[in-house]
């Protein structure tokens, strides 16, 4: 059944992950497309470019193009889909902007770090060695260089504990990390410094996150869960990454197929290997839900399952507007 879709499986193999946070959502292990958090950009290869750009604009009937056409355009749609994610989902726009904001909150501080001592790289064993050798945080150069590292790594413990949140053990035995509700705290707070010093310095449209602190204090003075050092936290086994990868492959999936006029089952495309590793979070979703493995890719079951993960990518809870 899977032969109708004519397709090569090693096109929609996942990206090796490594531990570290990715920067980079792929659809397949030979870069035919990627979309590069840090950049905010889509790129695809040479290859996908030359196939989607040979198309002329118009509906097309099931058969009228060939499948390599067809599975270059569902590169593209799960690039876009990775597009869409972080720049119009909650989660994926805080994410998006960990980068930029690490820059704007550290200008001042790196600009006092150059104008006392020049520059330093790496900034952080510049700090190390002069704090061993005496220089204490009343001088501006360390305090100021002490608060650019502190910046830059919340922002990338931040992106570990929300994109591959099994790490969080891992990162909490670094001596930098600090809670993972810090993380949460300063990437939201830095999002936000960012936004409005960008389009709304005078605070008059972001929903009341001048008030955000006060509530993070209090978290962080009450100890609760996840906002004290050297305590356990309940670990979620998906983070961004599953539910990025999990969205934009099963819509790439539902691109191929709708179109078959005998489309695979989705158990055959599990058995194919498309819901192994970083997009198996559909199998661990049935599980929970003690649901059997759907016939077709348009099931309820499917649909449900769409509409949790935009749920889960977009958290609602805090975000209130401002009173008046």
């Amino acid at each position: 059944m899977l032969d109708n879709l004519k397709l090569d499986p090693t096109l929609l193999e996942p990206v090796a992950k490594s531990l570290r946070a990715p920067s980079e959502f792929a659809a397949c292990l030979d870069q035919l497309g990627k979309y590069t958090t840090e950049h905010f950009v889509l790129r695809l290869s040479p290859k996908v470019h030359e196939l989607v750009d040979a198309v002329s604009s118009g509906v097309y009937g099931s058969g009228e193009v060939d499948g390599a056409t067809v599975q270059a355009f569902s590169t593209y749609i799960h690039e876009t889909i990775h597009w869409w994610q972080h720049i119009g989902s909650t989660s994926g726009l805080i994410l998006s902007l960990s980068y930029p904001a690490q820059a704007h909150e550290n200008f001042e501080h790196l600009k006092t770090v150059l104008k006392h001592v020049g520059p330093k790289k790496s900034l952080k064993r510049w700090a190390e060695k002069a704090a061993l050798d005496g220089l204490t945080v009343e001088d501006p150069s360390l305090r100021a260089a002490n608060m650019a590292v502190n910046n830059a790594i919340d922002a990338e413990f931040y992106k570990i504990v929300t994109i591959i949140p099994t790490s969080i053990p891992e990162a909490m035995e670094d001596p930098y990390f600090e809670t993972v509700g810090h993380c949460y705290w300063m990437a939201y707070a830095h999002a936000l410094g960012l936004l409005a010093a960008t389009v709304d310095r005078d605070w008059s449209h972001l929903p009341g996150a001048t008030e955000w602190e006060k509530f993070f204090v209090r978290n962080r003075d009450a100890k609760l869960e996840g906002w004290t050092r050297d305590t356990q936290v309940r670990v979620a086994p998906l983070g961004l990454l599953a539910r990025f990868e999990a969205q934009a492959r099963m819509i790439q999936l539902q691109f191929l197929t709708f179109g078959v006029a005998d489309p695979p089952t989705l158990g055959a495309l599990k058995d194919a290997g498309y819901f192994d590793g970083v997009y198996g979070s559909f199998d661990g979703f049935l599980k929970v839900t003690s649901a059997p493995w759907p016939e077709s890719i348009d099931d309820p079951v499917v649909a449900l399952f769409m509409l949790i993960v935009d749920l889960a990518i977009n958290p609602t809870h805090a975000f209130k507007r401002k009173r008046s």
